[in-house]
């Protein structure tokens, strides 16, 4: 529910949702509610302007991955952090962040192909591209978003790929291109 209000840009209601909730969902939640959990009220934070906080509940995050075994969890940490670094454009910082997401996929026991290994190529995908952004390296985030639209089609992951084509967007409006087409269909899909 925090997650549904939240993006519906409803920033107060949805931290009263998940007040004093954290530590209960990570110690008796399934991952998938403390992994929305802290992802939703790092991206409050960051909402906020409170962007240490945020950078502090994400690197919890990445913890608590390492604590339960669980390296997507990790990934999905280090993929946020990228994304608000980026927003900066802190491109050594994203660069650090991405590579260390491309060892924790590296070190791995999960076969290629897998769900697991989809589900995390698509957040390195993002996240290479945010570096590219970083560096307002404009062509290198086309040529890396390119394979991220299909892929989150795929997985039948509309979110993400709303979140693919606003990036598509931006990064062919400063190749002077015209990503205006592309912004407001993926304003109207957000709205859907």
């Amino acid at each position: 529910l925090a997650v549904a209000v939240y993006e519906r840009d409803r920033l107060d209601e949805a931290a009263a949702l998940l007040a004093n909730r954290l530590d209960v969902l990570e110690r008796f939640g399934a991952p998938e509610t403390a992994l929305f959990g802290y992802r939703t009220v790092a991206r409050i934070a960051a909402a906020q302007g409170i962007e240490h906080r945020a950078l502090d509940l994400l690197e919890a995050l990445g913890a608590v991955g390492v604590a339960r075994g669980l390296p997507r969890m990790s990934i999905a940490s280090l993929a946020d952090q990228v994304r608000i670094h980026a927003g900066k454009f802190r491109s050594e910082t994203c660069r650090v962040l991405a590579d260390r997401i491309d060892e924790i996929v590296a070190q791995s026991d999960h076969p290629e192909g897998s769900l697991w290994h989809r589900s995390v190529a698509l957040l390195q995908i993002i996240s290479r591209a945010n570096v590219a952004i970083a560096a307002q390296d404009w062509q290198a985030a086309l040529d890396h978003l390119a394979p991220a639209v299909a892929l989150a089609d795929t997985m039948k992951l509309g979110r993400l790929r709303i979140e693919v084509m606003a990036l598509r967007a931006l990064a062919l409006d400063r190749q002077g291109g015209n990503g205006r087409v592309l912004m407001l269909e993926a304003m109207n899909l957000a709205q859907t």
